[in-house]
């Protein structure tokens, strides 16, 4: 073997093992059929935008679809159109705020996710969001120096992520998978425990520059039969977020 066929395969070992270590949760059929339903419905919500341009439910609709086919600033653009329109859609659009991560504008999501626990001050979920954005705006330390407060229970596993990433003491993110596995749930319960688990450790492992963990979990959240099952909006958002890991986009903050 030549030194350049040597030199070939030992790049080609690494690219190849990462490939079978991280393989699809969908299947090829799966992903076209997916990106064929979402390319229809905003071809329908074009059509229909056509006729009503100024319908705030259609635009909602379409900045979702957008959103779900990778067209992050097409998101954006519906959804600021349909809080012109309708400014009482602000304050809850916590949508926008997910679709400013995906085009790097953190301050907006910021601002976004801020307004969003001005309207609701117990989903974690939230405030979970607006740590990443500041995280990435400003890095990890000023983040979690900034968290938005909250003193009512919110729904499993969220307090727990939010102390993860708060880096409290004690909590870590095999003891939030720990606690998921041995819940008293219902096994649907804790399998939607799981999915949301998967997702935020894995974003918070990114932040943190493991990109082989972040990978991994998100992979999982992917894989989970409770958003495979349901498509939840979530679920959309974590095959996203995996299939931008997946291509090599990873967001690390750079230490402030």
């Amino acid at each position: 073997m030549s030194q350049i066929q040597i030199l070939l395969v030992s790049l080609l070992i690494p690219i190849l093992a990462h490939a079978q270590a991280e393989k699809h949760p969908l299947s090829q059929d799966q992903r076209n059929s997916l990106r064929s339903n979402i390319d229809q419905a905003i071809e329908s919500y074009d059509a229909k935008l056509k006729k009503k341009p100024e319908s705030v439910d259609l635009l909602s609709r379409r900045g979702d679809m957008y959103l779900f086919a990778g067209k992050f600033s097409k998101s954006v653009a519906d959804f600021e159109k349909m809080i012109e329109l309708d400014p009482t859609t602000d304050a809850p659009h916590w949508r926008l705020g997910i679709a400013y991560y995906y085009i790097d504008n953190f301050k907006k999501g910021m601002d976004q996710f801020s307004k969003y626990h001005a309207y609701d001050a117990v989903d974690r979920e939230n405030g979970v969001w607006k740590f990443f954005c500041q995280a990435n705006l400003e890095g990890i330390e000023k983040a979690q120096q900034n968290m938005l407060p909250y003193t009512r229970f919110d729904r499993h596993p969220f307090p727990d992520v939010y102390d993860l990433l708060a880096g409290k003491n004690g909590i870590t993110a095999e003891s939030i998978l720990k606690a998921a596995e041995e819940s008293k749930e219902s096994q649907s319960a804790k399998v939607r425990r799981l999915f949301f688990a998967h997702l935020y450790i894995g974003m918070w492992h990114e932040i943190h520059g493991r990109k082989k963990e972040a990978l991994h979990h998100l992979n999982l959240a992917t894989a989970n039969q409770y958003g495979l099952s349901t498509r939840t909006y979530m679920w959309q958002v974590a095959r996203i977020h995996y299939e931008q890991l997946s291509a090599g986009n990873y967001r690390i903050p750079l230490k402030k």
